[in-house]
């Protein structure tokens, strides 16, 4: 770790998905950039990378205080998000890392801390909803993380008067998402592809570079301190537009989505998790009840706030960032992603 630079920029999750397009974002913007990423074989992304590597987690709060130092922004991109995971791993994650990136910022002089959090937080309603509904924990392992994560956030706002900037995105996607890309591809191509009361919910979509760019204004808006933002693109895109826009990567006849209605899913959902639990199965069920919500609820969260706070729009159009990720999915590491398996490449046209 460089001690003697100041850095504009220090990163979390700088491997991970949004985490690494923050980095390039930063970079493009001429923003000295320190990282703290784990050490692994993902750490690939940052080679060539201008930026200073500090390995650690946000679990060891003193290699976090200590990357924090001579920074003037923290961008908090780590975290897991996953609708499968041990309680342990998403508490240590969630709310103990969340405790962990506040700590490095009260012990050093960084400006702002810049916070990844979901829309998941609001417990999925059946309509959209504003900032100030606020999180609702409704039980659900990854809802209930994150709303207590920014419940630790809110406290330390409210007591401390720390400078925290939260960002609520619905559905991120772009090159690298494993999440919405990655595995919807292989789901596609395993012809296990569910869309739910036909796939026309609004997804809440927004491309990921839409998102940093925001977050990086943010950065520079002193009113933006102690407020919360939901970001999504402009539009009404389904998960219908999204899989079919995937879908154009592939021949026909090698991917299939699978019709169901949302109230059959839920049950089918909850019953796959009851099982997988009484069995300690570790890999994710075909179907659990947040993604149920996820794909039928109604993910169109207002965004006025975002668009007159901080000048927010789709810079990148769907249609452009759907293409940005088809133009990665063709490549050969999305290749590797989706289909490292020699018979899956002859589903790509």
């Amino acid at each position: 770790m460089d001690s003697n630079t100041t850095y504009d920029a220090l990163v979390t999750g700088a491997t991970g998905f949004i985490g690494n397009h923050m980095v390039h974002t930063l970079l493009e913007a001429n923003k000295k950039v320190r990282v703290l990423v784990r050490q692994s074989p993902k750490c690939k992304v940052l080679e060539g990378l201008p930026v200073d590597i500090v390995y650690g987690t946000l679990e060891d709060r003193e290699t976090l205080i200590a990357a924090a130092q001579n920074v003037k922004v923290i961008y908090n991109c780590a975290g897991l998000s996953s609708d499968w995971a041990a309680d342990d791993a998403f508490f240590a994650a969630n709310i103990r890392g969340v405790e962990n990136v506040l700590a490095a910022l009260e012990h050093s002089d960084a400006e702002r801390l810049i916070h990844i959090s979901t829309s998941d937080v609001y417990g999925y309603p059946k309509s959209p909803v504003s900032e100030d509904y606020g999180p609702q924990n409704i039980g659900l392992p990854y809802n209930r993380s994150k709303a207590e994560g920014e419940e630790v956030i809110w406290r330390a706002v409210q007591e401390r008067d720390v400078p925290v900037t939260v960002f609520r995105p619905a559905s991120v996607y772009g090159p690298r998402s494993m999440e919405w890309v990655v595995e919807i591809s292989r789901l596609m191509l395993n012809k296990e592809m569910v869309l739910l009361d036909g796939g026309h919910s609004h997804a809440g979509l927004v491309y990921v570079r839409n998102l940093t760019e925001a977050m990086l204004r943010a950065a520079d808006i002193p009113a933006a301190a102690g407020q919360a933002y939901n970001i999504r693109d402009e539009g009404e895109h389904s998960w219908k537009d999204f899989v079919e826009g995937m879908g154009q990567c592939f021949k026909p006849q090698h991917w299939k989505c699978m019709k169901v209605p949302a109230s059959l899913a839920f049950g089918f959902g909850y019953l796959m998790e009851k099982i997988y639990a009484l069995l300690n199965i570790k890999s994710r069920p075909l179907l659990t009840r947040h993604a149920v919500h996820l794909l039928s609820r109604n993910q169109g969260f207002p965004i006025h706030k975002a668009k007159s706070e901080l000048g927010f729009e789709s810079w990148v159009s769907f249609e452009a960032g759907m293409e940005l990720t088809r133009e990665w999915m063709r490549s050969e590491e999305g290749k590797t992603c989706i289909a490292p398996e020699t018979q899956k490449r002859e589903a790509y046209l």
